[in-house]
């Protein structure tokens, strides 16, 4: 089975998700961070 990605947008670098991390990865997948100061947000995709 193919590993699954989530990606969380964090307004600032030393944020993560905090306790929604562990069972994210937990249930396989992987996390991704996008910083919103970083990157053009208009390019993700929320169904990709």
């Amino acid at each position: 089975m193919a590993q699954s990605t989530v990606q969380a947008i964090r307004h600032v670098s030393f944020e993560d998700l905090g306790g929604f991390e562990a069972p994210l990865r937990d249930a396989g997948y992987d996390v991704e961070y996008v910083d919103a100061a970083e990157r053009d947000l208009t390019h993700l995709d929320p169904l990709a």
